[in-house]
Formats: C-alpha cells, sequence, structure tokens
C-alpha cells in the first residue's frame, strides 16, 4: 500500500472489501482512526421525526408504519 492513502477507500461503505482483496491493510485502518481528532465535547443531541415509522395521516392522526397494528 502506498504511504498516501485515498479516503474513499476508508469509506466505512467499502472498507471491508479493500481489507479482503488487499488495497487496505487493517494497519493502515487503524492508523486513520487513531488519527481523528475527539470532538465528542463539540456535539448537540437532536430529535428528528422518522416518517417510515410514524406517519401524519389527512385527519392529524398519528399511523404507525412498522408492523405495529395499534393505533
Amino acid at each position: 500500500m502506498s504511504n498516501k492513502i485515498n479516503p474513499w477507500d476508508l469509506d466505512i461503505r467499502v472498507r471491508e472489501r479493500n481489507l479482503k482483496n488487499g488495497r487496505l491493510q487493517e494497519k493502515d485502518v487503524e492508523k486513520f482512526l487513531g488519527s481523528l481528532p475527539d470532538l465528542a465535547d463539540q456535539t448537540s443531541a437532536f430529535g428528528t421525526a422518522q416518517p417510515a415509522i410514524n406517519v401524519t395521516r389527512s385527519d392529524g392522526n398519528v399511523s404507525r408504519n412498522d408492523g405495529d397494528k395499534s393505533e
């Protein structure tokens, strides 16, 4: 592996494939993860609606869309 790693190769969506085919080494991933700054103290929690789970109907009632038949 070259010294310069393409950030796309480390993307979580393709990382396992790149490890399996030798494009990445486990030590490269560990080095990358170790170099990331800890930004936990700069975060704030937030909530967001999950429209796929709870859907507001035209009559204003909420309909569950998660397999639960209760309303």
